[in-house]
């Protein structure tokens, strides 16, 4: 238990101290041309729509997609530090649980908060590797 706890907060701590944004910033770089990102580009995908006013402007439809690609790209590191801020929490409040037991036995909350930090660390494992 005090393993898999150990193991946790160091997660938590790697993610809060920025380990973890580099690998969401490698993969949110436009990837397309001039003609913009292609159609199999998940952050195109994600991106929200364009106006359709300045289809006759290709310069300025290029600025609007860039623009919505960057602002996809702040949304999910937001996220992701939202995220890592909740895990870091959790942890935290694990630790205070583990360190006031005085017996090898776990109380049914500290579960829940370990079963809370797994699926966290999953979410966030996933989000920052995508």
């Amino acid at each position: 238990m005090r393993k898999l706890w150990m193991t946790a907060f160091f997660f938590a701590i790697f993610i809060v101290t920025g380990g973890g944004l580099a690998v969401a910033q490698k993969g949110g770089k436009p990837t397309g041309g001039d003609n913009g990102p292609p159609a199999h580009d998940p952050v195109a995908r994600n991106s929200p729509t364009v106006n359709l006013g300045t289809l006759g402007d290709p310069e300025k439809m290029r600025r609007e997609i860039e623009q919505a690609q960057k602002d996809a790209l702040v949304d999910r590191q937001h996220r992701i530090l939202k995220d890592a801020d909740r895990l870091l929490k959790l942890t935290a409040e694990l630790k205070a649980g583990v360190e006031a037991t005085t017996t090898e036995q776990y109380s049914a909350a500290d579960l829940r908060k370990l079963d809370d930090i797994e699926r966290v660390a999953h979410d966030l494992k996933k989000r920052a590797l995508k």
